[in-house]
């Protein structure tokens, strides 16, 4: 038996039921049990499923060795098609694979695989429409990207895709308005500020998206989990690049340009506001999407303090794995520490610790 949050998730996928039924159906199961929507321990002793389905993050990919193999046929598959008609016939051979691998098989590895060759080919169709140096490259490319997404999501419900799509929509719309202003080159020469400004709010806007679909789904039982997941994957890099656009224009590389130690304590500082961000809400993509940075400010701070390493380069790298061995190791401890100061209506928003 699968749980039942599981098993209307996959009638709604399969257009058995709609999502006004699967809701009032849960509420209806909530009520029975005893517990209400906010509550994550029933009478039964619930609280252990709750933070076991807390703790697993990552969305519901491989079912089994069958769903490798399927891919790798794909891929395969689709490597070939792609060399032999220069990446034409390939939008067309993934919406015939995802009709039988994802509409009536629901795999969802493949499902992923086709959705992100889908994301892939869409910059090689936009350049036999437009070239690459043109003015409006980007809100072209991103335009055909959302109206494939569009049709993709419509027929096969996959989440990557409807998070792609968000971000494919926010793309358009970010091209849109700095192409008021040249191209993206020009824009990143003479007005990097105003690009990070620009691209920031769109970052916080897609964050609040993303959260939106996680309030929805606290324990992660849904398809609204799988949602949030990638929008946070894709969310938390663009959130720390528009900063640095903010905060050092031109010199976005701050690391590669005579950096600074105020630099690097700023940096220091960015990378542990998202690291905290990310233990609040349970989602690790904001601490790996500033392991890069984080390198880089440890090894100006060391520099500039004066501390004497023999080999900086392997200091750096042993320092950021040791940081990521002991936040991993320690995230249910380190999220129970912090989520435990908050107000309690934020913590009933967030996943239970």
């Amino acid at each position: 038996m699968i749980p039942l949050a599981r098993l209307l998730d996959e009638a709604i996928s399969r257009q058995i039921i709609d999502q006004e039924t699967t809701e009032k159906l849960l509420k209806l199961n909530a009520e029975i049990a005893g517990v209400s929507d906010d509550i994550t321990e029933t009478k039964t002793g619930s609280s252990d499923n709750a933070s076991r389905i807390s703790n697993s993050e990552a969305p519901r990919f491989v079912r089994g060795f069958h769903d490798i193999l399927i891919t790798i046929g794909i891929v395969v598959a689709l490597t070939g098609l792609w060399t032999m008609s220069a990446g034409l016939l390939v939008p067309f051979a993934v919406f015939g694979l995802a009709e039988w691998f994802v509409k009536r098989q629901r795999l969802a590895l493949p499902a992923f695989t086709l959705t992100l060759a889908l994301m892939i080919i869409t910059p090689i169709f936009t350049q036999l429409l437009v070239d690459h140096d043109s003015h409006y490259f980007g809100v072209i490319m991103f335009l055909l990207q959302f109206a494939v997404l569009a049709l993709y999501y419509w027929r096969y419900r996959v989440p990557v895709a409807l998070a792609a799509l968000f971000v494919a929509g926010f793309g358009f719309l970010f091209f849109l308005i700095i192409s008021a202003f040249g191209t993206a080159d020009d824009v990143i020469k003479q007005y990097p500020q105003y690009l990070g400004a620009v691209g920031l709010g769109f970052a916080i806007t897609l964050f609040a998206i993303a959260m939106r679909f996680d309030v929805m789904d606290r324990l992660r039982e849904t398809r609204y989990s799988d949602v949030a997941f990638w929008l946070h994957l894709m969310t938390a890099p663009l959130l720390l690049l528009s900063m640095f656009f903010v905060l050092f224009g031109k010199r976005v590389v701050w690391w590669s340009q005579d950096p600074t130690l105020q630099e690097a304590l700023v940096v220091l500082g960015l990378v542990t506001i998202m690291a905290i961000i990310g233990l609040v809400i349970d989602r690790r993509a904001f601490v790996t999407s500033g392991l890069l940075s984080l390198g880089a400010a440890l090894a100006v701070f060391w520099k500039e303090t004066g501390i004497d390493l023999k080999d900086g380069f392997a200091a750096v790298f042993l320092a950021v794995g040791i940081i990521v061995l002991l936040v991993g190791s320690g995230w249910q401890t380190l999220r129970r520490l912090v989520v435990s100061k908050l107000p309690e209506t934020i913590q009933s928003k967030v996943p239970p610790v």
